[in-house]
């Protein structure tokens, strides 16, 4: 077989062995480099995604299908550069173990002649500093033994080099995306948190479903959950060490720094709820969600231990809420069967007669319905918002609306029987979580918020005493610009059931 014709280079390059080894740990410093730059890209492409760069804002939120799918390009590319990390640490290795040739030792020197006398001899001079260990050499080739010269003087120690020049330190990453409004949670200024305030506790997010809220984030139901902190990934493998080079004879060249472990596998998200089971607790995973007592919980540990709520190795996602308020009474049963007639009682006496007592109010004519509908429309949110009734208004007496249609004014003291529903558009429970609030007066109803957690219906009912001159709004709270809705939109209905 013939052997490959290699054709002439023009001008010829000549190098050194020590020329070549320098050029090819070279080339390994540049495929590092290289792949630095593209490990940059991924995580550049991750923040894009997320919306986290401010220079390049999306002008809509990614779906959990396109953020599900740049993770999994970005682990195949992070799989490919731990394949690629292995083998230049293996060509590195290989560039090592080359031998370098060391010069052609010189001819020795004539022997100087002897001198007449021999002088005095001066005193020790004082013991020089102790250089630093210069650092291993490359191993090279052991030459010819020469005639072995008379022993020259002892030459003087060289000075320590010049330590090399610090590197530039890197750019500092982009500022992330924070929330409007966003504050480290402080007890001392809890009292004052207006209502959906963000504050940040333990690493997570919360907002204020409550005011003024009482007790700690994660641990108060006056606290919203909106983001929680993600597990810390494992690790990275620690790059091998490298062989001990023999002792040269002169100092060698500094080594390329050790290859950056890879990094460590992204911590496991949370999977599908169950309800917990002590006999099946072994098989929990970390981000295995479970519910239990009527809260929900993700497991933190794997395998956890303990009982959701009272170990460590859960961390709660949702409590569960408080008893809602007493419904209104029902309808009165009809009348039973008549009984047989018993025998007749001897004839009291007559009693007197009793004062009339006072016309009573007529419930039936103070009521309140309207709806927010707009032909299924979006109602425009961002923080918080008054829902206007502005459709199918039905008014009693005793009852007004304003101009804008959103405060409900009454005349008339009493109880009322309050209810209101809130139907979302599907894809609004992919995207965020919307809440609801009942205000008297500007201030929260008990029992009559809800949130849009899991779900695209929010209700409320509540019974409740109101005062003439007192008013009622519907306050909605999201991150979103615009809210869609599917029919019938916003609706609230108000009865008068007397003093």
């Amino acid at each position: 077989m013939s052997q490959a014709n290699i054709p002439p280079i023009t001008p010829s390059i000549t190098l050194t062995r020590d020329e070549a080894v320098n050029l090819l740990i070279a080339s390994v410093a540049m495929e590092e480099l290289g792949l630095s730059h593209v490990l940059n890209a991924e995580g550049e492409k991750i923040q894009y995604v997320l919306g986290t760069l401010t220079d390049q804002p999306l002008s809509e939120p990614s779906s959990l299908e396109e953020v599900l799918a740049i993770n999994d390009s970005v682990k195949d590319l992070i799989d490919t550069a731990g394949i690629n990390q292995m083998m230049l640490d293996s060509k590195l290795k290989d560039i090592m173990r080359i031998p370098t040739i060391r010069g052609v030792t010189g001819a020795v020197g004539a022997t100087g002649a002897t001198g007449s006398f021999e002088g005095a001899t001066g005193p020790a001079g004082p013991t020089g500093a102790t250089g630093p260990v210069g650092l291993a050499g490359l191993a090279g080739i052991v030459g010819a033994s020469g005639t072995e010269g008379i022993t020259g003087a002892g030459g003087t120690i060289g000075a320590a080099g010049v330590t090399g020049p610090t590197g530039l330190a890197g750019p500092a990453g982009a500022n992330g995306a924070g929330m409007n409004g966003q504050l480290l949670y402080n007890p001392l200024d809890a009292s004052n948190y207006p209502l959906y305030q963000v504050v940040q506790y333990g690493g997570n997010l919360y907002s204020v479903v409550n005011v003024p809220p009482v007790g700690t984030p994660g641990l108060s139901p006056d606290y919203l959950l909106l983001a929680a902190v993600g597990d810390t990934g494992e690790a990275g493998i620690t790059g091998s060490v490298g062989e001990t080079g023999m002792t040269g004879t002169i100092a060698g060249i500094t080594g390329v720094a050790g290859n950056t472990g890879v990094k460590g596998a992204t911590a496991p998200g949370m999977t599908g709820q169950v309800p917990f089971d002590i006999n099946d607790i072994g098989t929990y995973v970390a981000g295995q969600v479970v519910t239990y007592e009527g809260a929900t919980y993700v497991v933190r540990q794997t395998p956890p231990t303990g009982l959701p709520g009272q170990s460590a190795n859960y961390a709660l996602l949702a409590a569960e809420g408080a008893i809602g308020p007493t419904g209104a009474r029902g309808l009165t049963g009809g009348i039973g069967a008549t009984g047989p007639l018993g025998p007749t009682g001897a004839t009291g006496l007559t009693g007197a007669i009793g004062t009339r007592g006072a016309l009573g109010p007529d419930t039936t004519k103070t009521f309140f319905f309207g709806q927010r509908l707009d032909g299924l429309a979006t109602l425009p949110i961002l923080g918080t918002a008054k829902v206007p009734f502005n459709v199918n208004q039905r008014i009693g007496t005793g009852i007004t609306l304003t101009s804008n249609s959103e405060r409900i004014n009454f005349s008339v003291a009493g109880d009322y029987f309050v209810d209101y529903r809130v139907e979302l558009a599907n894809t609004i429970v992919t995207n965020l979580v919307v809440t609801s609030t009942l205000l008297l007066n500007g201030s929260a109803v008990s029992g009559g918020s809800a949130s849009s957690l899991l779900s695209t219906h929010l209700e409320a009912q509540t019974i409740m005493q109101i005062s003439a001159g007192q008013y009622l709004e519907l306050q909605m709270y999201a991150l979103l610009g615009l809210i869609p809705f599917q029919a019938p939109g916003i609706t609230i209905s108000i009865i008068y059931l007397g003093t």
